[in-house]
């Protein structure tokens, strides 16, 4: 039996790779799953040396609201993703947006 998926806390959002910036910096947009917020993107630093792909789901926490840098804490896998969209976590649909907002 595999591992509970964890699910995001308070000061965390899941987010999606959008581009390598260089030194386990990444650009990541926000999924807002709350309802309250427009998609947005931050630069996200990767901690430990995990391997990243675009396009990979992420959780990252901030520490300062609002801010346009954060800390990736976790990457998921396609089969944790899935099973985040299936508990309505994550939605199953979204649009990227451009990297100017």
């Amino acid at each position: 039996m595999s591992p509970a998926v964890p699910t995001k806390r308070a000061g965390q959002e899941y987010g999606v790779i959008r581009s390598f910036l260089g030194n386990g910096r990444y650009k990541v947009q926000v999924i807002p799953t709350d309802g309250s917020t427009k998609p947005y993107i931050v630069v996200g630093v990767l901690l430990n040396l995990v391997r990243t792909t675009v396009g990979d789901f992420v959780l990252v926490f901030f520490r300062e609201p609002k801010s346009k840098e954060a800390i990736i804490t976790r990457v998921f896998s396609r089969a944790e993703a899935e099973v985040l969209i299936n508990r309505a976590e994550l939605p199953r649909h979204f649009d990227l947006i451009s990297d100017d907002n």
